[in-house]
């Protein structure tokens, strides 16, 4: 008997350990990072302002905190400012969310020239932006930016952004915990019927 409930505890700490690690793999940011590609020196710096929150982020931010609602303002040279050659480059910002959920990346977010002699912005790129409820609040998620010349990336960056606020802010992580609990069970029963069955 006490075989029996040993092998049933065994099968439900696995099942709750395959929950939990699906669930974290699920929503888990990659490791640190920030250029994972620069061919053209590539500088840039966005200062992003909340209620509560200021955060300065550069080609070299692994991890930032930013309010779910507010302003910003970003400057960025490639091949370290001014240049003759016209050349065309285009560019987008996103928070890159594990499916099925959608990627976060507004039209402001991005940039484009077919025909610019600029090498350097001239005039910080402002605006505002307020983050959906999709998005989870209290923990890390990843955040990419790359910017291309005439067709090719020449820099990729790969960072961290945290929304502030709670777990229990965002449908997204309730969500992810209600998906870990059903998950957990579901492992379970798998395990018990599988263990009945032999």
């Amino acid at each position: 008997m006490n075989t029996r409930r040993a092998r049933l505890g065994s099968v439900v700490a696995a099942g709750w350990l395959s929950a939990t690690g699906v669930a974290m793999v699920a929503l888990a940011a990659p490791a640190h990072a920030d250029l994972t590609t620069d061919t053209a020196n590539c500088q840039g710096t966005v200062v992003v302002t909340g209620e509560d929150t200021n955060t300065t982020l550069t080609q070299d931010t692994n991890q930032a905190t930013v309010d779910a609602t507010g302003s910003y303002s970003g400057t960025g040279s490639v091949y370290g400012g001014q240049g003759s050659e016209e050349r065309s480059y285009s560019g987008a910002a996103k928070i890159d969310l594990p499916p099925p959920l959608p990627d976060f990346g507004p039209s402001e977010w991005t940039w484009a020239n077919d025909a610019s002699t600029t090498y350097a912005t001239t005039e910080p790129k402002t605006g505002t932006y307020d983050l959906p409820g999709f998005i989870p609040r209290g923990f890390y998620v990843p955040l990419v930016a790359t910017h291309a010349e005439k067709g090719t990336v020449v820099c990729a960056y790969e960072g961290e952004i945290k929304v502030a606020g709670s777990f229990t802010d965002s449908p997204i992580s309730i969500g992810a915990a209600i998906g870990t609990i059903v998950f957990g069970g579901l492992a379970t029963a798998s395990g018990l019927a599988r263990k009945k069955g032999v």
